[in-house]
């Protein structure tokens, strides 16, 4: 007995426009802080709450430039893995989807947590 999967209507277009403003507004937010960047910034904070590790603009940076290439590279991925037209590879597109929505959650609070604790 053989069923046809239905696939359940997703935004995923909607949620990457989402997403691709979220990234935007991060940074615009970060490049307006570093207007007011008073020089070094604390990354690293010790079990008491009192920094033990600082870094200039640049260096607090790497971690949000490499989560935009990582978005990038998880959109290419959900847009271009596996043939046309087979189940498994609208599976493997949806999983990526997923997956990118949750790593952008994730770093987006991460890098405006960063952002916000300089300011």
């Amino acid at each position: 007995m053989k069923r046809d999967i239905k696939r359940i209507p997703a935004p995923a277009d909607t949620l990457e426009w989402i997403v691709a403003a979220l990234w935007l507004l991060l940074w615009i937010f970060m490049i307006a802080s570093a207007l007011m960047f008073p020089g070094k910034i604390p990354i690293h904070y010790d079990a008491l709450g009192e920094p033990d590790r600082y870094a200039n603009f640049l260096e607090s940076m790497i971690v949000p430039a490499l989560a935009s290439l990582v978005n990038v590279l998880l959109i290419y991925l959900a847009r271009f893995l596996g043939r046309e037209g087979t189940y498994s590879s609208q599976v493997t597109r949806d999983t990526i989807k997923i997956l990118t929505i949750g790593v952008n959650v994730l770093i987006l609070f991460m890098a405006f947590a960063l952002v916000w604790t300089s300011l």
